[in-house]
């Protein structure tokens, strides 16, 4: 039984089939409004009012009600984005600063593990690395005495502070400055990037003995669990495996490390940067198997969802997700919420919540390349994968398919049709993903990954193996540490296995084709073709339409990918860029053209 009202033909009914996506959809025009109209938190306050009273007033009258909601929840969007980014308390640490560096003492909280950032690879001058935390403002030295103050700030230490560690309260003495902005055009913004963080001032520190520990209360239980999941990974790796360790962190927790930068270049080159971060692979990789083993073990249904549901809560509260892996738990909670109470939910009716709900919290993501693309993947793969599958079955088996099919079959036959259907179907997704993210990943980064579909594919036993692997050398390591040499062991090999494919694909010529920054209307009318099968449209002429517009979706992107691939591994493909220094470098055999700090 699904939880989606029956459409009633038109436009409003394919809104009311599905509301969630109509209220996501409309938080994400408020917060795509965020700089349009001026900052009025209280004017936009006592509109959203009236307009609830209004719709409350106009209830029977379903459009005009309808219409009056549609602009609160647009208003809601707005205000939750202008307040995100605009308002900050008057105490707050960013009163502090200027433009140059500033002199200061500050008391801060430290909420989280110290992290180390080693020199640059290759850098002549062999400089120590450094410790980077983020920590929160306590109070502020002036001349009138210490004054309570307010904000994030992110703390540098130019020399290792070895006791330094999250729960403690500091006074740190150093130089107090506004991130810098971007000094040349194509420079990444790292003023923009820590802004969206609500980040206003960064602090350094040139000695370690300019931060003395005032009081110490230990990490808090989240601190305390994802140092103690990070220890147990690390029990057993030797200095000589430093490397796997680092790569199977990345994969399993979502850590970055300075020694990845080249991997994690080719895994950008080849599109499947995705194994190593925290998505919704990851998650539901890791619920999957919880359901698969309370399978195998007879467990009731509800007790095994309970037991995944608490897996993947464990799991994003000890891992380092993204905001798209975040938006994946909320999706694995309350699909298994549905799930319990007997009712079988709308899939992209969670989808749908589960966005905004991200956008609510974060609004400044709307622009993030990343969760844009990740946004259309997955819609993509929601939407298009299951009518797929079903035509293609449809086609392989014959209008008598049905009456055709055996009775009986022994268990190997039956395995190989399950594994067949799985990887036809991960293919089927892998090749919608792509096409889905063809024009977004062009527009942030300038280029086209030609055969991630494929790789995709090729990674992902590998990828889930890699990731059980990592999950239970976690735990096994607890209940069995004199063998965690031989579990770091075990662990290495899929991890091994990855980075010879990632290394493999990656002189594959025409792997990676630079393309020209495609314009906001070519994506709108892209995206607008797809977006016509979201709805539950009525009618021969609306069923044809709508199958048209996929159609012509499709046949845009798969034949512009198809025509660069064909260009860049027989001719070479030339990319300029209008702004920054142009630089020129050989892959794969050909040339490529374009700014020397372009994604």
């Amino acid at each position: 039984m699904t939880t989606s009202i029956p459409s009633t033909g038109g436009k409003a009914g394919a809104f009311r089939s599905r509301p969630a996506v109509a209220i996501a959809l409309l938080i994400a025009g408020g917060v795509a409004l965020r700089d349009v109209l001026n900052c009025r938190p209280g004017v936009w306050i006592g509109c959203i009012l009236v307009l609830l009273g209004v719709g409350a007033i106009l209830h029977r009258r379903s459009r005009w009600a309808d219409l009056a909601l549609a602009i609160a929840v647009v208003l809601v969007g707005l205000l939750a984005a202008q307040i995100d980014y605009y308002r900050y308390p008057a105490d707050h640490i960013w009163t502090y600063t200027r433009e140059g560096e500033r002199f200061a003492q500050l008391e801060l909280a430290i909420v989280e593990s110290p992290r180390l950032v080693p020199a640059a690879p290759g850098d002549p001058r062999m400089l120590e690395p450094k410790q980077t935390v983020r920590a929160e403002i306590r109070q502020v030295r002036t001349l009138d005495g210490w004054r309570a103050a307010s904000g994030t700030i992110s703390l540098t230490l130019e020399q290792l502070n070895p006791n330094l560690a999250a729960g403690q309260i500091v006074r740190a003495t150093g130089m107090l400055e506004r991130p810098s902005g971007p000094m040349n055009p194509g420079e990444f913004d790292y003023y923009g990037w820590e802004r969206e963080q609500r980040v206003l001032a960064t602090f350094y520190v040139s000695h370690a003995d300019g931060v003395k520990i005032l009081w110490d209360s230990g990490p808090g239980v989240v601190v305390w669990l994802r140092e103690k999941a990070r220890h147990l990974l690390a029990a057993g790796f030797t200095l000589d495996r430093g490397y796997d360790h680092a790569l199977l962190r990345a994969f399993v927790l979502g850590d970055s490390d300075p020694q990845l930068e080249d991997l994690e270049e080719q895994f950008v080159n080849t599109g499947v940067v995705h194994c190593m971060s925290i998505s919704g692979l990851h998650v539901a990789i890791a619920g999957g198997f919880v359901l698969f083993l309370g399978r195998l073990l007879r467990a009731s249904p509800r007790g095994s969802l309970i037991a995944a549901l608490i897996v993947v809560t464990l799991y994003g509260v000890v891992a380092t997700p993204t905001w798209p892996g975040w938006r994946s738990i909320l999706m694995f909670g309350a699909f298994g919420a549905g799930l319990m109470s007997r009712r079988w939910p709308d899939s992209i009716q969670l989808f749908a919540a589960a966005v905004g709900a991200i956008l609510l919290v974060h609004p400044g993501d709307i622009s993030n390349g990343g969760f844009q693309i990740s946004f259309a993947a997955v819609l993509g793969m929601m939407l298009f994968t299951p009518r797929l599958m079903r035509w293609s079955w449809t086609k392989w088996r014959g209008p008598d398919g049905i009456a055709l099919r055996p009775t009986r079959r022994n268990a190997a036959v039956n395995a190989g049709l399950w594994v067949g259907r799985f990887f036809i179907s991960a293919l089927f997704a892998s090749a919608i993903a792509w096409l889905m993210v063809i024009p977004l990943i062009a527009y942030h980064y300038g280029q086209l990954n030609t055969y991630s579909g494929l790789a995709g594919v090729v990674f992902l036993p590998v990828t889930v193996v890699a990731l059980l692997f990592g999950l239970g050398k976690i735990v096994l390591t607890l209940c069995w540490p004199s063998a965690a040499h031989f579990f770091a062991i075990v662990c290495s090999i899929p991890v091994i296995w990855l980075r010879e494919m990632a290394a493999w694909l990656a002189k594959v010529p025409g792997a990676t084709i630079p393309l020209p920054t495609p314009s906001v209307w070519l994506l709108v009318i892209y995206y607008g073709l797809f977006l016509l099968a979201l709805f539950r449209l009525e009618g021969k002429v609306a069923r044809r339409v709508r199958r048209w517009a996929a159609g012509e979706a499709v046949g845009a992107g798969g034949g512009g990918g198809i025509a660069g691939g064909v260009a860049a591994v027989c001719g070479g493909v030339a990319c300029r860029e209008s702004a920054g220094s142009d630089y020129v470098a050989e892959r794969g055999g050909w040339t490529m053209r374009g700014d020397s700090d372009a994604g």
